[in-house]
């Protein structure tokens, strides 16, 4: 289709403001990119996340090309409903001479609207949270002091003073060993002593004699003296063991505590920064967040307003678009002769199929059904007869007079209904021209002439295939 703007029949509104079309265009473009950016930064963001959570590689020219798509897609359509939907709130009245066609008018504005409404929020909704990714995926992650590393640090504190501990417990402790072993062994070797005299006088003191029962009574208390005294020797020796360990425990437990509090205050101190960094990152990254959503909301609210300024600068310069079809309007589309060259195909390859399975077919006593159509052509000959055109010949392209020839009574009527209302379009104008003064442009007088000469066209065309139709039927009775 050809798509025509006219020239501005109010040059003083046009000339006051219509030089600022181009920069509402170009203001409009720019805030719907910011947005379509964020809305592209948000599909991108989320698939990410989505794939990183199932554990799948990650092709990022894949996913990219697929948010641009996505972004594109909701762009495009907000881009083309948006001047649909924002345009009768500008222009009213429309087709208000035809209560069908007004009713219709109306159906696809609200249709509009609903479409805008729904595009704009989920791109208002989609750039507020690419705006919300892009500020946290920009902001720099913070050093932050590593508390583990802190902990492990303590921890082989703890451990060699443990390992100390150990150590000087042996090393204490073993003076104090050895004097316990020196003790029990001078208590054996002086006990041994005292039962080898002990025992001389055995034989004596088995004999009846009492001075020898005394003297190894005497022994037996010399033993156990000494038994008390190594006794005493050896609680002694075990008390100062056992002060010794106590201080040594005492220091032991003095350092650890003091250890333990220190590693409090530090690693309470280290979380203390690192959770202040982590809260002057986070309000930074909101900062970005909410700037970058204004700016974005921003944008995609600025295009609305410029497509609603520029529609009012055409209304108020009386700027109408035209359009036209082309000479391919009416034609099969290339997807419908595809099929029909692979119908026509298959049914041929079937034929020849048939044939070879079932050989010739003979000769039939009745014409093929409906061969009379293509073999008596006369009727469709005299309705093909040469006809009175208009005397004014329409200006349009050779092409589009051709296939007049080849349309069907409902196909140049539904053209007759079109240039129909063309030409009441532009007689209304050249009226309301003439009504305030102004002089009639050559372009609309030659645009009541063009639309004029068509409508006589496909009258006379109607009139033709009609009286055809109507012999042919009168033939068949």
């Amino acid at each position: 289709m050809k798509i025509t703007k006219t020239t501005p029949e109010n040059k003083d509104f046009f000339n006051e403001h219509g030089s600022s079309l181009g920069a509402y265009g170009l203001i409009g473009f720019i805030g719907q990119f910011l947005s379509g950016a964020s809305l592209a930064y948000a599909v991108y963001a989320l698939i990410l996340a989505e794939i990183l959570k199932q554990g799948m590689p990650v092709a990022t020219l894949p996913l990219l090309l697929f948010a641009l798509l996505v972004a594109l897609f909701i762009e495009l359509a907000n881009r083309i409903l948006a001047r649909r939907a924002i345009k009768p709130f500008v222009v009213k009245g429309l087709f208000k001479e035809d209560p069908q066609l007004a009713g219709r008018h109306k159906i696809l504005n609200k249709s509009y609207l609903v479409g805008l409404v729904a595009i704009a929020a989920l791109s208002y909704f989609l750039s507020a949270v690419g705006s919300s990714y892009y500020a946290e995926d920009s902001t720099e992650i913070p050093d932050l002091i590593k508390v583990d590393s802190l902990k492990e640090i303590y921890a082989d504190q703890m451990r060699k003073l443990e390992t100390g501990f150990s150590q000087d417990s042996l090393t204490l402790s073993g003076p104090y060993e050895l004097r316990l072993r020196a003790t029990r062994d001078r208590f054996q070797s002086d006990s041994l002593a005292l039962r080898k005299e002990r025992e001389k006088y055995r034989t004596c003191a088995n004999a009846g004699k009492q001075w020898c029962k005394n003297k190894m009574t005497e022994y037996l208390a010399l033993i156990d003296r000494a038994r008390s005294a190594m006794n005493d020797s050896l609680a002694v020796i075990s008390s100062l063991k056992g002060n010794a360990m106590m201080a040594a425990v005492k220091d032991r437990n003095e350092k650890t505590r003091t250890l333990e509090k220190e590693k409090a205050a530090t690693l309470f101190q280290a979380e203390q920064k690192n959770s202040d960094r982590l809260k002057e990152i986070s309000d930074d990254s909101s900062f970005k967040g909410i700037v970058f959503i204004i700016l974005t909301i921003a944008g995609q609210t600025v295009f609305y307003l410029m497509i609603y300024l520029s529609l009012q600068v055409e209304a108020g310069s009386d700027i109408n678009y035209e359009i036209e079809p082309n000479e391919f309007w009416n034609l099969p589309t290339v997807m419908d002769e595809f099929k029909v060259m692979i119908s026509w195909r298959m049914e041929r390859g079937l034929r020849r199929l048939i044939r070879w399975l079932f050989g010739e077919p003979g000769e039939h006593e009745t014409d093929i059904p409906y061969r009379g159509l293509f073999e008596n052509t006369s009727t469709f000959k005299a309705a093909s007869a040469p006809r009175s055109m208009p005397k004014s010949t329409p200006t349009a392209s050779v092409t589009f007079i051709a296939q007049l020839e080849h349309l069907n009574l409902t196909q140049c009527k539904q053209r007759l209904k079109m240039y129909k209302k063309r030409l009441g379009s532009v007689t209304q104008r050249k009226i309301k021209l003439e009504k305030a003064g102004k002089t009639v442009p050559k372009k609309t007088l030659a645009a009541i002439d063009n639309n004029t000469n068509w409508v006589e066209a496909y009258t006379a065309r109607i009139q033709e295939l009609e009286s055809a139709i109507a012999h042919k039927k009168s033939k068949a009775k």
